[in-house]
């Protein structure tokens, strides 16, 4: 008798045992395909499959990634440009980008946001009283002036060169054409220049920095 119970005892251990591993098993793969395993397929895609999913991303998020209220770091909120993490509140976003463009736009946030507050009217006095935080954000939305967010067309300009960089001719439905760059990471194909924006700010940074309080340089 003392036998057979120990049988059913060990039986029930064994499968109560199957039935955690099953659950961690799952677990582990909800995680893997939202995080490490959904950025490895993006190194199975084409330029023009990354852009789609680009597209697919940012229109899911566009409402609140330019909202320094909603789109928080994962921290505290920096009060220094250096405490930036160039990958915080882009709420996926940042795969589609090259770290050493993240890094550009994270040290340059006070010359870009400048420039786009004064695009927009923003006076001088009132971009100061912005944030870090916030002017980042203003940064980034920079950046994403003319990015595609409808449907589109798209043609290879050329083949990929030796270092792995496609330029790719975009038409969007109802828009303009660009041309959009794209080069490899990792493996995986990544927007470069942000359309071509970050090539446009360059350009007009000694004239921005001009107008810019000497200790925000």
């Amino acid at each position: 008798m003392a036998g057979k119970m120990k049988k059913r005892k060990e039986s029930h251990l064994i499968n109560d045992l199957v039935i955690v591993v099953a659950i961690g098993f799952f677990g582990f793969f909800l995680w893997y395909s939202s995080t490490s395993g959904g950025r490895a397929a993006t190194k199975q895609r084409t330029p023009k499959m990354t852009l789609e999913a680009f597209i697919a991303q940012y229109r899911k998020v566009k409402a609140d990634l330019f909202r320094p209220d909603l789109a928080t770091p994962s921290g505290k909120i920096p009060e220094q440009i250096s405490e930036i993490n160039p990958k915080d509140g882009w709420k996926g976003l940042e795969h589609f980008f090259k770290d050493e463009d993240l890094l550009w736009l994270r040290d340059n946030t006070n010359m870009i946001s400048l420039a786009w507050a004064l695009q927009n009217r923003i006076p001088v006095d009132e971009w100061k009283k912005r944030t870090v935080w916030e002017r980042h954000i203003m940064a980034r939305q920079a950046m994403f002036e003319g990015a595609p967010s409808s449907d589109f067309t798209a043609q290879p300009l050329k083949e990929p060169d030796k270092q792995g960089t496609q330029e790719m001719q975009i038409s969007v439905t109802g828009g303009a054409s660009l041309n959009i760059v794209f080069s490899k990471q990792g493996g995986a194909w990544r927007i470069i220049d942000f359309f071509g924006n970050r090539g446009r700010y360059q350009a007009n940074a000694k004239a921005i920095l001009a107008q810019m309080p000497p200790n925000m340089r």
